[in-house]
């Protein structure tokens, strides 16, 4: 028997199945805090595996997310706008494995799906 589908949509998208629980200023660490799990209501098959953050680890997170708002806001809007189109164009680029991963974690019916990767 192959490996499941799902997890050949998370190879293509470069992702592993371990998550690192904190991204800030350009870091990927693990968390300290306990494992969860994500499990497919499709089949209950593990998606993938997240060591959440701790308690420290969360405040230094939005302590960080408070300093990058500080100067994000000071960007000009059409700047801003750009970077919102960018992340635009590499959801649309990945529609059909973005579509099929948000399929196989929440249930929804793939056309349903990829109407959300879309919007």
């Amino acid at each position: 028997m192959g490996q499941p589908e799902c997890l050949d949509v998370l190879q293509a998208l470069q992702i592993d199945g371990q998550y690192p629980a904190v991204y800030s200023d350009a870091c990927r660490e693990q968390g300290t805090g306990s494992d969860l799990n994500v499990n497919s209501p499709v089949d209950g098959q593990r998606l993938g595996r997240f060591s959440c953050a701790g308690d420290h680890q969360l405040a230094e997170a939005v302590s960080l997310a408070q300093d990058a708002f500080a100067q994000w806001r000071l960007i000009p809007a059409p700047q801003r706008g750009e970077f919102v189109r960018r992340c635009g164009l590499a959801f649309r680029k990945n529609q059909q494995q973005l579509a099929e991963l948000i399929s196989w974690e929440s249930g929804k019916i793939f056309q349903e799906a990829r109407g959300e990767v879309q919007e």
